[in-house]
């Protein structure tokens, strides 16, 4: 799962995870606004927040889809093609 190329850019050094301190969440949510705001229709990268949440990312993955909708909530990718 991804998002594009200038999403993952603006994301791509925030990465988070649970020992993460509560300045880095926050920059990393600031620029997560700012990118929904931009107009990008997906604008978060999957692979930077499911560990804030989940052990595993299938877990993540099987929520996701289980509820929200494709294609209007989020976007599935895999290899750089739209799945």
């Amino acid at each position: 799962m991804t998002v594009n190329k200038q999403s993952q850019a603006a994301t791509q050094n925030q990465q988070l995870n649970k020992k993460a301190t509560s300045n880095e969440v926050r920059q990393y949510f600031t620029k997560v606004f700012d990118l929904k705001n931009s107009g990008e229709a997906f604008p978060i990268e999957l692979d930077h927040v499911w560990p804030l949440a989940y052990s595993q990312k299938k877990d993540a993955m099987r929520v996701l889809q289980k509820e929200f909708i494709e294609g209007n909530e989020y976007q599935a990718f895999q290899n750089g093609k739209v799945v």
